[in-house]
């Protein structure tokens, strides 16, 4: 990690929210107190977990002005419901009675944005697939939360239609079993991966974050993955979610300032999955503005997180030059 100093946190948003969240604030030892200075807020894709964005981070920090990081407070990331240390958090406890995914993370996320810590700060929501469609949920629902500065959507998914649901369905799950939730060892998990075909191309510190922070040591013995198969192919079965996904962006869009980045790859679910989303957000006389990073597909995070950042940075510098002129 980077020369940010790192502070683990146990958020109890009851009853905002039912279950413990596991979060992480990154700063600067010589942070100093500024209300007006941008503090990030990084939400995960599914399955994996807080710590992914780890080599993005390291990479945005690397790469800042020293003007920009004096306005830049902090950054958070948090593990989703069910993911990495917020699903140890909370073993054993009841379930209760969601409509889908998207509403459990919807609840999650604007509980988490309404802790102590955030509430009273100016908060640039940054996600990556599900993680960013996530995003314009939480925000457009009433009472709007009033710390929002900024959303950037890093290929968020969301579907205009059912037509493509069933593709998107199968696509996911599959390629979850395939890819593998338990192994003899943190070593053996961190070689299947690294020889994994689908993940040829992936930056080495995302995998080794990955089997770090995504696993856990079971009792009996070996390893196994934090988020459960079954919780992780929830997400993928939950087509309300995806069309709530896609009537909400719009509306984020006109309220606050949205920048997607997405993959110029299509390999995920095609050119007309990608295009939907963008034309409904930044397509001629929409709000929202885009930005595309090259070689790389949906999983773009883990192939690129320097190009990710520098984009980040790119958003985070137009919006600290528009504050500067208020």
């Amino acid at each position: 990690m980077s020369s940010l100093a790192q502070e683990t946190f146990t958020l109890d948003l009851r009853p905002a929210y039912r279950l413990l969240v596991a979060a992480k604030r990154y700063r600067a030892n010589d942070a100093q107190p500024n209300p007006d200075a941008l503090t990030l807020l990084f939400v995960h894709s599914t399955h994996t977990c807080k710590e992914y964005w780890e080599p993005t981070i390291d990479d945005l920090v690397t790469h800042v002005s020293a003007a920009s990081r004096r306005r830049i407070h902090d950054i958070w990331a948090v593990d989703a419901p069910y993911h990495g240390d917020t699903a140890l958090l909370n073993e054993g406890r009841p379930e209760a009675d969601e409509t889908g995914p998207f509403e459990e993370w919807e609840h999650w996320l604007r509980a988490v944005l309404n802790c102590e810590a955030l509430r009273h700060r100016r908060v640039v929501l940054i996600g990556h697939s599900m993680g960013a469609a996530v995003l314009p949920l939480a925000f457009i629902r009433e009472p709007r939360p009033h710390n929002v500065a900024a959303l950037i959507l890093v290929e968020p998914i969301a579907l205009k239609g059912l037509d493509n649901f069933e593709q998107y369905a199968n696509i996911l799950p599959e390629g979850a079993r395939r890819r593998g939730t338990r192994f003899e060892s943190f070593e053996r998990a961190l070689a299947h991966f690294e020889a994994l075909p689908s993940w040829k191309g992936y930056d080495e510190r995302i995998i080794k974050k990955f089997v770090d922070h995504s696993f856990r040591p079971l009792p009996e013995g070996g390893v196994a993955s934090k988020c459960t198969l079954e919780r992780e192919i929830e997400c993928y079965n939950d087509p309300q979610g995806l069309l709530r996904v896609y009537q909400a962006l719009p509306r984020a869009a006109q309220a606050v300032p949205m920048h997607l980045i997405m993959a110029e790859g299509n390999r995920f679910m095609g050119r007309a999955f990608k295009d939907d989303i963008i034309n409904v957000v930044a397509g001629p006389g929409r709000p929202a503005t885009v930005s595309f990073i090259a070689d790389a597909e949906h999983v773009v995070v883990q192939q690129k997180p320097r190009e990710v950042a520098i984009h980040i940075l790119d958003v985070l510098q137009a919006l600290l030059s528009g504050m500067a002129k208020l």
